[in-house]
């Protein structure tokens, strides 16, 4: 979820390496257009676009107007807006942190109760999701739609993924995730993220959704897929064509378990 707190629009704005390096500068004492002009050595007219840039995202503002030297205008100051936590800044490092707890974690519980101990977190994780949806849309039945719009169109950009749903109808959803936040860790570990973690995320999902919903990974990018494919299918209105499809992504998440 994103706290109320986060300055919206913050993704587009800090994906520039300009106005990271306005921010950079920003960081330790608010500076005039002048000032930060001179030490990144950019043009005033570019540092006051960024600048507006920033602004209109929540991420900058005014601190002081003095009085100016030569024309007498004010000289405006900027400083990081008060109070907001910037999505992206500073660039955290928390792969290597949470390679050093996996390894940690590993070399405690042993391997089959380390990845029992993932999936169940996975597992509650999905879990107060769909709960904490449910809660905020008031929903009373869970849908493939109402699934799709919640999660896939809402919670999941929210989360910094990029997401489509890509088959939607009565019975079931398909959806893609192109940028998985914990994507270095997955390609570094995806026995623990993919088939522990992020599968039982899947479960708690549907679990917390309802008896009869079921999901299944089609492609995972931590496997070498360009992108995750998920499906959840509502077995209760699910067509024989969708059942077996079922039991063939069933026999693909074995097949992958297994060979991992």
């Amino acid at each position: 979820m994103t706290p109320s707190n986060e300055a919206p629009g913050s993704y587009e704005a800090l994906s520039s390496e300009a106005r990271m390096l306005i921010l950079n500068c920003l960081a330790a004492a608010s500076k005039t257009v002048a000032e930060l002009s001179k030490e990144l050595d950019l043009h005033p007219a570019t540092v006051r676009y960024h600048l507006k840039t920033l602004e209109a995202a929540g991420l900058v503002e005014e601190s002081s107007r003095e009085k100016g030297v030569r024309s007498g205008r004010p000289m405006v100051r900027y400083r990081m807006a008060a109070g907001k936590r910037i999505h992206g800044f500073p660039r955290r490092q928390y792969e290597m942190l949470s390679g050093l707890f996996l390894s940690q974690l590993r070399e405690e519980l042993g391997e089959e109760m380390l990845m029992k101990t993932l999936t169940e977190i996975g597992r509650e994780s999905g879990r107060s999701t769909i709960k904490g949806l449910a809660a905020r849309g008031q929903v009373t039945e869970w849908t493939p739609e109402l699934f799709s719009k919640l999660f896939v169109d809402q919670t999941l950009r929210e989360m910094g993924v990029i997401a489509e749903t890509r088959e939607l109808d009565q019975a079931h959803v398909v959806f893609r995730e192109y940028i998985c936040p914990f994507q270095e860790l997955a390609m570094k570990y995806p026995r623990e993220m993919c088939e522990a973690m992020d599968e039982g995320f899947t479960e708690g999902m549907c679990e917390a959704m309802g008896p009869g919903i079921e999901g299944a990974k089609i492609k995972c990018l931590g496997h070498g897929d360009p992108y995750c494919e998920k499906a959840i299918f509502w077995w209760e209105k699910a067509k024989a064509s969708a059942r077996d499809d079922m039991d063939a992504l069933r026999q693909i998440k074995k097949k992958r378990k297994a060979s991992a």
